[in-house]
């Protein structure tokens, strides 16, 4: 598995550094979370079941695997599948770096996803 730099960890070493960001990441309103996953299950889709899998489980299953690893837990929270998984824990911390760390990691998948679209002729990115 290839290391990570989650946007926490990038701002734990900023402010190590004693270098000032200009803005603030400890406000994440429930109504955003929501829009958030809206847009991202849109960009990634939808979990299968198991007589049905989609193309979007790699993708869940790399947002999962990847924050629980960083994070040092088996799980990030109870959940059939790990699509559920990744947005009840979205929606349900309180740690709004955590929360940018499951955002930014989305939109780098939705974006490579699109990348990946617009090279075969598709007119997404």
């Amino acid at each position: 598995m290839a290391i990570y730099e989650t946007f926490s960890k990038r701002q734990k070493k900023l402010l190590s550094g004693g270098i000032a960001d200009p803005y603030q990441y400890d406000i994440f309103p429930q109504p955003l979370r929501v829009q958030l996953i809206a847009l991202i299950a849109g960009g990634l889709g939808n979990y299968g079941s198991q007589y049905s899998p989609t193309a979007a489980e790699p993708h869940w299953d790399q947002i999962h695997d990847t924050l629980a690893n960083e994070y040092g837990i088996f799980k990030l929270t109870d959940g059939r599948n790990n699509q559920d998984r990744c947005i009840a824990f979205f929606l349900s911390t309180d740690r709004s770096e955590r929360c940018l760390d499951l955002v930014e990691m989305a939109f780098r998948i939705v974006y490579r996803i699109a990348k990946d679209y617009s090279g075969r002729g598709a007119s997404y990115v």
